[in-house]
């Protein structure tokens, strides 16, 4: 195996419109980037690529978040992407393909063990 996709995650607290850092959902919407994303996925499976998916959470203390971040800086304040939260319901994770997203982490998983 020569090749990876590697997905930087796509945090809902961003690209839900109901996120509390909802800045970006629109042009995040707009330019149908989830659908594009699970769509080169699929593709990446198909030929049998690995996929690696980066998770991005902060602790609930949010010493590890960065106060200088353009998108991050207002976490704390609005308790947004902490690892244990999530800002959607189950309709907005399957259209993430949150399902997929897992059985890739454990593929991965396996092939790293």
């Amino acid at each position: 195996m020569k090749t990876a996709l590697i997905n930087l995650d796509m945090i809902n607290e961003i690209c839900h419109p109901k996120g509390k850092l909802a800045k970006y959902s629109d042009r995040i919407s707009k330019s149908h980037t989830l659908a594009n994303i699970n769509d080169l996925n699929s593709w990446g499976r198909k030929q049998g690529h690995l996929i690696i998916h980066v998770r991005l959470g902060f602790s609930s203390h949010y010493l590890d978040c960065s106060t200088i971040s353009p998108i991050f800086s207002a976490a704390e304040t609005n308790h947004a992407v902490a690892i244990t939260e999530c800002a959607s319901d189950e309709e907005q994770m399957a259209s993430l393909n949150f399902l997929s997203r897992i059985a890739a982490i454990r593929t991965t998983k396996e092939l790293i063990l």
